[in-house]
């Protein structure tokens, strides 16, 4: 089966963008390194075999499993310390934090592949015809001059399944502090018990367009980006609230609409309001 990527709609406008940025920063040779925002890409592919499912699929040969991950992994942002920034990125795509970048992949390619129930060994498959695949990718939902919001697309497919799965996480950056920030950096308590409620009336006014949904929490995992109009987008996995056919939910919620729930931090960073 053919491998298909799901939500890249907005990555090559998100890096098209970047792109632009990032070289107007670098352009210059008497740049200082705290001056720069550069950015290295991890590209590799491994293809399995799956010894031994022949049998039980009754197929003439054993089945191939397909990896990859093209990840835009951060190296310099302003002169900051990146650490916790990569390491929350390979966190949420690999399950797994540390220097050895390529090694984490690595190691998040064959435990997908075991997963399924076989010992492994490295294959090749001609016109991409393998029978199942996991593909990550890592690249910019959104870069503004205070915020980063990085968007991590994992994608599944395993042999013989109905159909696959896919799901869209984000890692959220403030530029000028150098820090990781989440739901509960920017709302009060009280303003996210007040959340679900929020989302569930926005989803309700997008009916028309995004179809029944059933919001009871915030997505999981307090998914959530900032995007160009900085909007705070609340990212519901397919499933999670809506039928599989629905996909990802999407509710962008302009932040004056939420302000009265912010933090003083969360009014500094989304409202400009000290």
């Amino acid at each position: 089966m053919n491998r298909s990527i799901y939500s890249i709609a907005g990555i090559a406008l998100a890096l098209g963008s970047f792109a632009a940025i990032t070289q107007s920063c670098n352009n210059t040779k008497a740049d200082k390194t705290a001056d720069k925002i550069s950015f290295t890409n991890i590209k590799t592919n491994t293809t399995y075999r799956l010894i031994g499912s022949a049998a039980d699929y009754e197929t003439e040969k054993d089945l191939s499993f397909d990896c990859s991950a093209n990840i835009l992994m951060p190296t310099e942002i302003y002169g900051h310390d990146i650490t916790a920034l990569n390491d929350s990125i390979l966190k949420t795509a690999f399950d797994s934090a540390g220097t050895d970048h390529a090694g984490i992949i690595r190691e998040a390619f064959k435990k997908a592949t075991a997963d399924l129930g076989y010992q492994i060994a490295d294959t090749t498959v001609a016109d991409n015809a393998f029978d199942g695949y996991y593909t990550a990718i890592g690249s910019i939902a959104n870069l503004s001059s205070k915020i980063l919001s990085y968007q991590i697309s994992v994608s599944t497919y395993m042999p013989r399944a109905a159909h696959g799965m896919y799901g869209t996480y984000y890692v959220n950056y403030d530029i000028n502090s150098g820090k990781v920030f989440s739901l509960a950096d920017i709302f009060t308590p009280q303003g996210l018990e007040k959340l679900p409620a929020i989302i569930r009336d926005e989803a309700t006014a997008m009916q028309g367009s995004i179809g029944q949904t059933q919001i009871e929490a915030i997505p999981s995992g307090g998914n959530f980006y900032i995007n160009g109009d900085s909007d705070i987008v609340f990212v519901y996995q397919p499933y999670e609230v809506a039928s599989y056919a629905q996909g990802e939910i999407i509710i962008p919620i302009a932040a004056y609409v939420l302000s009265d729930n912010f933090t003083p931090y969360g009014k500094k960073l989304l409202m400009d309001v000290d």
